[in-house]
């Protein structure tokens, strides 16, 4: 990917939590004062006090905020008044009988400050039983945050309290991705969201919830008006949970953010969204993407979105709309007021319904981004979007990119030459990742920018030129190419998630049987999120079936994975060849196709490198 600007790009770091291998003893300088405790007292109960709360001994299940689940741990509390802990030494003798008087003023502050912990106890209950007292799990009459509620309810379902939920259960945000929560353990943690006035935000992604544990904390915030985001992504809630789901979340009148992406909702789903959507007056951004919504589902998402004034986003990527769903989609822009954010990539919508969607932009004056990459839109599509842009004032971003968009970006070259000729457009990004431009969309690129008070940021695959000795890639070198290859894809994933490719098969492989459907591939490549266009899984399947059984095994992975490091060799061979052989500026980089052709060619040969002058062996 190039993209013609010098912005600088965050890229988010991985977090990691240390547990220390043994517990640290606090000195006497961090032992807080009475007045501290005091007034740590008045503000409520600590929740490192209340977490150990649990009946002796302690069987803690450690959730770290990254998503790990730490092992398990015993705890054993005394049974006594305290004295199994052996008490300090206290002597401050000088070895003759007499004291420090230093000594003896500490002792008289700590005595104090000892009296003075024992008054507050009395004006609040703040001692932590360790019996299997229920009163002792009581802090206060009234419980906002809901810790006693979900300690009880613990207790009752015979399961573990998590710890991470017990510590911050009272911030704005409850973030539990991929913990592998059981229903029980939702069930618990909706025990106390009904009156928790806390949380703002809930982020559940990865726990495979299932349709019973999602109805679980639904119920939970029915009458709850303090969140406002709620992310249930992955989680395979399925067609047996979507009507309980849009029901509840139908009358809750607080969420504004709603995330229901890769839930396996199928085509007949659409009803149950039309019921939650259709003139929802607090529900503003709505992500639905990696589902399996069709023809069906989209005249249903159309007459309920098209009714409702109130939702400004709008995620339906990755789904199976095709044709007539595109046609029902598309009346969305067309008849929308309020929607800002559109994405509709990974669809399939093809020149027609990029013809349909042109049609509806060249009216809409509301839409600032529109997402349409991945969907075998042609340079005939291209012209269509064209033509809406020449028209169009308010459209902000423009996504098209993955998509086959004529011989040597022409169509590219399309949308960019309409933005041109509008005077009054106001597009400030132009993204068509993955399509080669020329230089003359390059030198076009820098003539639109003289003109425009607003910068246009483009984002393109590489510049394409040519010389008397075959087509150059000025941008894409063979590494890039390489990376590009849906294998590598794959494997990068693998190395990202610390996975063997073994581990990769078993995890998209759900009935274990040892073979990839093509229809497990597909959920596979979905389920990871991977940056891979149906095409381009639909062309590594080909590729991996090297038998036609339609199936993929694991041995005919493996074979793939050679021949990938095989080729990885060969371009280092190909560019090593390359830089011996050539001055600078006859330099050649190929894509990946003709790259594998001529390197496997070259790579016969042995090359003598004239800055080392050593022997590079043939590959």
């Amino acid at each position: 990917m190039q993209v013609s600007s010098n912005r600088d790009v965050d890229t988010p770091r991985s977090r990691h939590t240390e547990l220390p291998s043994e517990p640290a003893m606090p000195s006497e300088a961090m032992m807080p004062s009475a007045t501290e405790e005091r007034d740590r007292n008045r503000s409520g109960p600590d929740i490192d006090q209340l977490i150990g709360r649990v009946s002796s001994p302690v069987f803690a299940r450690t959730d770290l905020p990254n998503g790990d689940v730490g092992p398990l741990f015993t705890t054993e509390l005394p049974d006594g008044d305290g004295d199994e802990f052996p008490a300090a030494d206290t002597d401050t003798s000088d070895g003759n009988g007499s004291s420090d008087p230093s000594s003896r003023a500490d002792q008289s502050s700590l005595d104090r400050e000892v009296a003075a912990a024992e008054d507050d106890d009395n004006d609040y209950d703040t001692d932590l039983e360790s019996e299997e007292d229920p009163d002792s799990f009581k802090t206060l009459d009234y419980d906002p945050i809901g810790i006693d509620t979900y300690l009880e309810e613990c207790t009752r379902l015979g399961i573990t309290p998590i710890t991470y939920f017990l510590r911050t259960i009272q911030d704005k945000e409850l973030t539990m991705k991929h913990h592998g929560l059981g229903e029980l353990d939702m069930k618990a943690l909706a025990k106390p969201l009904p009156n928790n006035t806390k949380i703002e935000m809930i982020d559940l992604e990865g726990n495979d919830l299932g349709p019973k544990g999602a109805q679980y904390l639904c119920e939970a915030l029915r009458d709850n008006v303090y969140v406002a985001e709620l992310v249930l992504s992955d989680n395979n809630i399925g067609s047996s949970g979507a009507e309980a789901l849009c029901k509840m979340l139908g009358q809750n009148c607080a969420i504004s953010k709603l995330d229901l992406s890769n839930n396996n909702f199928r085509d007949g789903d659409g009803k149950h969204f039309y019921e939650l959507l259709y003139n929802n007056g607090h529900l503003k951004n709505v992500y639905l993407s990696h589902n399996h919504f069709e023809d069906q589902a989209a005249v249903f998402l159309r007459d309920a979105v098209v009714n409702n004034s109130h939702i400004q986003v709008l995620d339906l990527s990755w789904n199976k709309f095709r044709m007539k769903g595109a046609e029902s989609i598309t009346e969305i822009v067309l008849e929308n007021d309020s929607l800002k954010y559109l994405d509709l990539s990974m669809n399939g919508l093809s020149d027609e319904g990029a013809r349909l969607v042109g049609e509806a932009l060249a009216t809409n004056e509301n839409l600032q981004e529109l997402n349409i990459s991945g969907n075998r839109i042609s340079i005939e599509g291209a012209n269509h979007i064209a033509r809406a842009l020449e028209k169009n004032t308010t459209l902000l971003t423009l996504r098209m990119g993955n998509n086959p968009l004529g011989k040597e970006g022409a169509g590219a070259q399309l949308l960019l030459e309409a933005i041109q000729r509008n005077q009054s457009s106001a597009v400030d990004l132009l993204d068509v990742m993955n399509v080669v431009v020329t230089k003359e969309f390059e030198a076009l690129h820098e003539e639109v920018n003289k003109g425009r008070p607003r910068y246009l940021q483009v984002i393109h695959g590489g510049v394409i030129f040519h010389n008397k000795h075959t087509i150059i890639f000025g941008e894409l070198d063979p590494y890039k190419a390489f990376e590009r290859d849906p294998m590598t894809k794959l494997k990068k994933y693998a190395d990202r998630i610390k996975y063997r490719l073994i581990d990769v098969f078993k995890q998209f492989d759900r009935n274990q049987d040892w073979k990839l459907t093509r229809e497990e591939f597909h959920r596979g490549i979905q389920g990871a999120r991977l940056d891979i266009s149906p095409d381009e899984v639909d062309e590594l399947i080909r590729r991996l079936d090297k038998n036609g059984d339609g199936d993929i095994d694991f041995e005919e992975l493996m074979r793939a994975d050679e021949e990938n490091r095989k080729t990885k060799r060969q371009i280092d061979a190909y560019v090593l060849e390359r830089e011996a052989l050539l001055r600078p500026e006859e330099k050649v980089t190929l894509n990946l196709g003709t790259v594998t052709t001529v390197a496997a060619q070259l790579a016969r040969q042995e090359t003598v490198a004239p800055d080392t002058r050593q022997r590079v062996p043939a590959v």
